[in-house]
């Protein structure tokens, strides 16, 4: 709709809302075609969702457990084979990787906002 300008189409729906701009105004304000005003006003715009979060998939006596290998030097892949023959245990093996690599970054004091990537 609005190539390389997506903010845009919000803004002005935000300023309609209240109904006190008249579509010219609109368009001249954001120097665009009338048309493209109706456009925006028109179509719809997705409702905002409540993002809920997920608990830590690892559970309290996983991760007792994990500390106290990770303390004795062990790495993940080893730590998950313990878990699962010797104390039977169900983990995955990626949100056991997750919460070690976070565990590390949190024990160290760096901040865990780049283990997204």
């Amino acid at each position: 709709m609005f190539p390389g300008r997506g903010e845009l189409f919000f803004l002005i729906a935000d300023d309609a809302r209240d109904g006190t701009m008249a579509i010219r105004a609109l368009a001249e304000r954001y120097e665009v075609s009338q048309r493209a005003i109706r456009l925006a006003l028109d179509t719809a715009r997705p409702v905002d969702r409540e993002v809920k979060f997920r608990k830590d998939p690892v559970m309290v006596p996983v991760i007792r457990l994990a500390d106290d290998m990770l303390v004795r030097g062990i790495r993940g892949r080893a730590i998950w084979a313990e878990l699962m023959d010797k104390h039977d245990y169900s983990v995955s093996y990626s949100s056991l990787l997750y919460y070690v690599h976070r565990g590390r970054h949190l024990k160290r004091g760096q901040p865990s906002s780049n283990l997204g990537r």
